[in-house]
């Protein structure tokens, strides 16, 4: 479909000029009006296509302008907003995810917060609880680093020495604010190999990147490979409630497996996650005052001794 072409619904498609001349007005106002104006414009053209440049240009440039300021302070993204955000990248590939989450880094730990996303603390209690070693002395590698909320908690009980991978520059810019990393890698997991020599960490950690359209499954080989003989890996995985996330877990359950039966590793525990964070990967109806939670799966290997 060209530039205002019509589509079957009879909706009109929004020039790319448009879109930013809309977008320009809607953000100089900075009230509550313009504010709804925006989600229902863009709900309109993800309506109509959410293939299109228009489409795109316009979610990117929703969620990359600074939200309007009040006398108190920055206003806050409610659960609504979430959703809405979240289903403005669906269909995305790896580098437009990147992008994603790019514009997303300055908000992102405040976002987190209001989705009630838990996994951090629940992955690093899990871990915690079996690791064996010294705390003080252990290399860890924080793979899909994010901004750092993994080992700002891992710090805290007694973790020093981390190391970042992340595939977003803007959240490895956040990471180092934290000042715990003595190196953040840029990588594109599942794209790019893993920046990290073989037998060279006693822990490495992945929470939230194990699902369908982020992290590949191939990816638990090259965490194995990094770890040393007798280290840890712990990884945490959502269940997004679709049929493309059960084939995940059932691919990643049968990976793991078969690394067992290698000898590669040995299972330490596994742990269901509950209310891992609030479901916003799915637009319910705003009536629906109750809030939706997504569960998920902790899973810790340690690696065989005889194994490099």
């Amino acid at each position: 479909m060209g530039r205002g072409a019509t589509s079957q619904n009879g909706l009109i498609e929004c020039s790319t000029d448009k879109i930013l001349e809309k977008l320009t007005a809607a953000v100089n106002t900075q009230n509550k009006t313009s504010e709804c104006k925006l989600d229902y414009i863009l709900k309109k053209l993800t309506a109509v296509s959410a293939k299109t440049n228009a489409a795109r240009l316009w979610r990117g440039c929703l969620w990359c302008t600074p939200a309007p300021r009040r006398e108190a302070g920055t206003v806050r993204r409610t659960v609504d907003d979430m959703k809405v955000f979240f289903q403005s990248c669906k269909g995305f590939d790896p580098h437009q995810t990147t992008d994603f989450y790019n514009s997303w880094a300055e908000t992102y730990e405040q976002d987190s917060e209001t989705m009630k996303y838990r996994a951090p603390q629940l992955a690093v209690d899990f871990l915690n609880d079996h690791f064996c070693g010294n705390r003080g002395d252990a290399q860890v590698l924080d793979v899909a680093c994010g901004s750092g909320l993994a080992a700002k908690l891992m710090f805290d009980l007694g973790f020093k020495h981390f190391v970042g991978v992340d595939g977003s520059k803007g959240m490895l810019e956040q990471a180092a604010k934290s000042g715990l990393y003595r190196e953040l890698k840029l990588a594109l997991l599942g794209t790019d190999p893993l920046p990290a020599q073989t037998g060279e960490f006693d822990v490495v950690i992945i929470v939230g990147a194990l699902r369908d359209g982020f992290v590949p499954v191939s990816i638990i080989r090259e965490l194995y490979k990094t770890t040393k003989p007798g280290g840890y890996v712990c990884m945490s995985r959502v269940d997004p409630k679709s049929e493309s996330g059960n084939k995940y877990k059932t691919s990643m359950e049968r990976e793991l497996q078969l690394m067992v039966e290698e000898g590669l590793w040995s299972p330490v525990d596994t742990k269901e996650m509950h209310r891992y964070m609030i479901d916003v990967y799915n637009d319910k109806s705003k009536d629906e005052k109750k809030e939706d939670f997504l569960h998920g799966t902790m899973y810790l290997y340690r690696k065989s001794l005889n194994k490099l």
